[in-house]
């Protein structure tokens, strides 16, 4: 959208493919755009490219610096901010439904740290409590929001779903369904030639498909890549060299050592030739903390390499290596997710963690913006249970 409205206006877009921190610097030094923008994630990489290596670059063109897309946390905030000066940054709060927006630029922020803005009119922006009241300031709620007064004016349409409303217009977002699905070939015989159909069946659909791996191994890794897949979740990653190993094997070189095939289906068999050139710009890594080893030592751990994209937690796991089995739920097992989910977001580094839809509020308020909720098998097995839970009472019925 952002694109399309620069061009429609008449500017020139620079678009420079997968996010890399430095070629980002290199790309507004040579076209001097007067705008840039960046999710907190790409803001926390750039920050953490050494001092003389932004130093090295000329980024005064930039008049406005945008993010938006997730929270960014105060400290990135506060550094940017340092660094180009407060007017030039800028945050939107907005969904790609388009109701309503707010925008906040850095001196305002200074004076309301933590704040998003005010909504832009027409669009309007509350939070409403559970049985839809309206919230004073200060109350957390879900936020609703509408394009106009009344909410006649509608924005979009979603296709195979409907938002959740309140009388007045109100609409919150996230009502469009699964933004990914999670295929676990780590406790599952889910296999290569099954993984093939299952990609094919959800092709075209809107939902991206996310293998979680077995291990960190160069022909599990190098055979899920080969099939197409371009986010992976790897299990009990613990030290910087296993980041380090995982990269080797997702990656071609010169980033890492992946082979090279040819007639895959990620390259559609031979006919996107583009794919070797572009392959390294489209992988997602997510690494999984499930020991109190890898928790401890979670810095080390994204300090290894940039191409970690996010971290998962595993509460079973890691419940099981505190000495707690089967307690994923337990008090102590939480703290110490929440302690990782806390760490990663302060870096700018999306979390995500597998639990019940009640417990969500716990790490989202801590950090955590990607949650796995059940699972084929488990909802299979449920609804089995439900429809034979009423079954035994007629058989107890005399005529």
């Amino acid at each position: 959208m952002w694109t399309t409205t620069a061009l429609l206006a008449g500017n020139h877009v620079v678009l420079g493919g997968r996010f890399d921190a430095q070629r980002t610097l290199e790309l507004v030094d040579r076209y001097r755009p007067d705008s840039l923008y960046l999710v907190p994630t790409m803001m926390a990489r750039i920050w953490k490219l050494p001092p003389e290596v932004r130093g090295r670059y000329d980024v005064s063109s930039l008049q406005v610096v945008w993010h938006l897309a997730a929270p960014c946390p105060p400290w990135l905030k506060q550094a940017w901010i340092d660094w180009l000066g407060a007017e030039r940054i800028w945050e939107l709060y907005a969904g790609t439904e388009a109701q309503a927006a707010t925008v906040i630029n850095g001196v305002e922020w200074l004076a309301h740290r933590g704040s998003v803005g005010r909504p832009v009119p027409p669009g309007e922006m509350k939070a409403f409590g559970p049985a839809g009241e309206e919230l004073p300031p200060g109350e957390v709620g879900e936020i609703y929001m509408r394009s106009s007064a009344d909410g006649s004016v509608k924005t979009y349409e979603y296709v195979g779903a409907r938002a959740r409303t309140l009388p007045g217009g109100w609409e919150s977002l996230g009502d469009m369904g699964w933004d990914f699905l999670l295929f676990d070939n780590e406790h599952t015989p889910n296999q290569a030639i099954n993984l093939h159909h299952q990609l094919c069946a959800l092709k075209g659909t809107g939902t991206e498909p996310v293998l979680r791996l077995p291990m960190i191994d160069e022909f599990v890794i190098k055979s899920a890549l080969d099939l197409g897949v371009k986010a992976l979740m790897l299990p009990n990653v613990n030290t910087a060299q296993d980041v380090e190993r995982l990269v080797r094997h997702a990656f071609y070189p010169p980033i890492g050592r992946r082979g090279i095939g040819g007639t895959m289906r990620a390259t559609r068999y031979g006919k996107d030739k583009a794919y070797l050139s572009e392959a390294n710009q489209d992988i997602c890594l997510l690494v999984q903390i499930e020991s109190v080893q890898a928790v401890q030592g979670l810095d080390a751990i994204l300090d290894a390499s940039d191409r970690i994209d996010g971290i998962f937690l595993g509460p079973h796991d890691l419940a099981a290596d505190m000495g707690l089995i089967g307690q994923p739920t337990h008090p102590q097992v939480v703290q110490r997710c929440v302690q990782a989910i806390e760490r990663a977001h302060a870096r700018g580094v999306p979390a995500g963690i597998l639990c019940a839809p009640h417990d969500i509020p716990v790490f989202r308020a801590a950090g955590a913006s990607v949650f796995v909720l059940g699972s084929d098998l488990g909802l299979m097995v449920q609804g089995a249970s439900q429809c034979l839970s009423g079954f035994p009472q007629f058989l107890e019925q005399k005529d």
